[in-house]
This record gives structure tokens, C-alpha cells and sequence, in this order.
């Protein structure tokens, strides 16, 4: 009886913990960032917390690896997300309401203006239909223009090693060596390509923030920074 007594309370907890998280700070509460001690912390996770979410890491991973080693089926694709949406459940049932706010706070400051690509975030902020194409479009616009900046950049790069690569195909295990090498040659030159095209594209990146954060209204700038929250300060 005890024992039973025990049981009941443990699934009223847990039951109690799901109803006090909201379902948009659910939404928004991507579970990848709890890995982060510093989160953790901010968050204040105990440690039985975090050994209950191992648990239910180390049984998703177990089913994921499942899955290794072949192409997924449609079916398996199907399986295997809806395993993640478990997984992450079971992690924010061992959570309180007040954590998985903060976890979507951190999350969407994580994402920075980015995150109102989401039509869910977007709503919530207060933004209509049309604003959200716009804002989309906007975006989009950006990235297409950055992207290309670096593919041009790249592209000529990616051609010389080609040619360079071209003698040792079909012989790769007897040119590994070489291959090696080739890589390294390659990611050195395209690093410094890239370091060197930054400036450009920073550029770019910060005209699309300004013209993304210009498309919201001051209510809806304000209803943002609302559900940011306190500013992350590693500890």
C-alpha cells in the first residue's frame, strides 16, 4: 500500500509539473541546450533532475541507434520522430512550469529575430499573416544574398581541388596520404576565403536584422523582449 501511495503521488507530481508548463513555452523549449551545464545552472537543475533526464537519454539513444547503419524507411522516419517528441516530454515532465519558461526564454534568445520565422512565435508576438510573409521574405532575401557571396567566393576552390582530386579516383586506400593532404590544403584555403568575404556578409546579415526588427511594430518589439526574459549571463 505504501508502495502504491508512493506511485500515485509520483504521477500526480508529474502530471501537475505538465499542466503548470505552458504549451508555447513547450513548443519553444528545445531540449539540445540542457546538455549545457551553464543552462543547467541558470535553470536551476538539480542533480536529480539531471540523472532522471540521462535516463531517458540513454533510452532514446539506445532506440536511435536502432536505426543506425541503413537508409530510414518512411515508416522509420515516422518512428523516429515521434521518439524525439517523447523524449522530449519525459525531459520536461522532470522539470517545473517555471524551468520550461525559462528553458523557451533561452531558447528564443538563443534564436535571436530568427525565431519569429516560427508562425507559432510570430502569432504569439501579435504579428499578422502578411507581416509574417513579409518578415519571411525579408529573411530569405538575406540569406540567398550571404549564400551567394560564399558559394562565389568558394566556388573556384572547390574546382582546383576537384582537378587535384580527379588522378586518385577509384585509388583513394592507395592515396589516402595524398588525399589527406588535399584535404587539409582545402580547408585551410577555403577558411581563409571565408575569413576574408566576412565582412561582406556580416554586413548583409546585419542590414537584414535591422529591416527584420524595422517590420515589427513597438508593441510587438516589446512583446518580444517579453518572452526573451533575463538576459543569459553564463555562471
Amino acid at each position: 500500500m505504501k508502495y502504491l501511495r508512493s506511485l500515485v503521488v509520483f504521477v500526480l507530481l508529474i502530471a501537475a509539473t505538465v499542466v503548470l508548463a505552458d504549451e508555447f513555452d513547450i513548443h519553444c523549449a528545445n531540449i539540445g541546450i540542457l546538455t549545457d551545464r551553464k543552462v543547467q545552472a541558470d535553470m536551476g537543475v538539480t542533480q536529480l533532475q539531471r540523472d532522471n533526464m540521462n535516463t531517458f537519454a540513454n533510452a532514446y539513444n539506445r532506440q536511435m541507434q536502432s536505426y543506425s547503419g541503413h537508409q530510414l524507411t518512411s515508416a522509420e522516419q515516422k518512428q523516429a520522430m515521434a521518439a524525439g517528441e517523447q523524449f522530449k516530454r519525459q525531459v520536461l515532465t522532470v522539470l517545473t512550469g517555471p524551468q520550461v519558461k525559462r528553458l523557451r526564454e533561452l531558447n528564443l534568445q538563443a534564436a535571436g529575430l530568427i525565431g519569429l520565422l516560427d508562425p507559432i512565435v510570430a502569432t504569439r508576438v501579435g504579428m499578422s499573416a502578411a507581416q509574417q510573409k513579409q518578415f519571411t521574405s525579408a529573411y530569405s532575401t538575406g540569406k540567398t544574398s550571404a549564400a551567394r557571396i560564399l558559394a562565389d567566393a568558394i566556388a573556384p576552390i572547390v574546382k582546383k581541388y576537384q582537378q587535384l582530386a580527379a588522378p586518385y579516383k577509384g585509388k583513394e586506400k592507395q592515396n589516402a596520404a595524398k588525399l589527406e593532404q588535399l584535404k587539409k590544403g582545402y580547408v585551410a584555403e577555403v577558411d581563409a576565403k571565408q575569413k576574408s568575404v566576412a565582412p561582406r556578409v556580416n554586413a548583409i546579415t546585419k542590414a537584414t536584422e535591422q529591416k527584420l526588427r524595422a517590420s515589427l511594430t513597438a508593441q510587438q518589439r516589446a512583446t518580444w523582449l517579453a518572452l526573451e526574459g533575463k538576459k543569459f549571463v553564463p555562471k
